[in-house]
């Protein structure tokens, strides 16, 4: 017996064998992503979110391995950066701990992608520097967005100087970008 995927009207038009039901929902492009702003209830795909949140939100605009200078309060729980309606949204996390701001960033898709996308992070204090290579997770909920990953760039607290501003210098590369 063959069903219509569950995703349907999110875009897929997969016809799947009900044993492999559960499967194909694990690896389908289009399972929904939630948007990441708290107050919003838009679900969709990872294309359909990204049009929604370029006519509705605000975010910073990113282009394929051009490092982009982002300010980002020490506070602030994330920013939502950008490319354009054919990519997924990537998110800047921040976390803020007793030892300083975890930093690290996600991309808002499936995970059935296999290849994430690598990323920079880097930040300046006077002559000392600090910079972050890794490649991102997926996510689709926000409750993955809200705790550090296994991997980020810690900023101690001494390293800001007092400001209330993280000064980020971000760059995504493709793979697919």
């Amino acid at each position: 017996m063959t069903i219509s995927c569950p995703y349907i009207s999110y875009g897929c038009q997969e016809k799947v064998n009900y044993m492999q039901k559960e499967i194909h929902e694990k690896s389908c492009i289009h399972a929904p992503c939630v948007c990441p702003i708290p107050d919003c209830a838009i679900c969709g795909s990872s294309k359909q979110l990204s049009i929604h949140f370029a006519s509705q939100h605000q975010f910073h605009r990113i282009y394929n391995g051009i490092s982009s200078v982002i300010m980002m309060g020490v506070d602030d729980p994330f920013l939502v950066l950008h490319a354009d309606d054919n990519h997924p949204l990537f998110i800047l996390n921040n976390f803020r701990g007793p030892m300083g701001n975890a930093v690290w960033v996600t991309c808002v898709r499936p995970n059935c992608f296999g290849v994430a996308f690598r990323y920079n992070i880097k930040t300046k204090n006077g002559g000392c520097s600090l910079e972050f290579w890794s490649f991102t997770a997926s996510v689709r909920e926000r409750a993955e967005l809200t705790s550090p990953l296994d991997t980020f760039l810690l900023i101690p607290h001494s390293f800001s100087a007092g400001e209330e501003k993280l000064n980020l210098n971000v760059s995504i590369l493709d793979s697919g970008f």
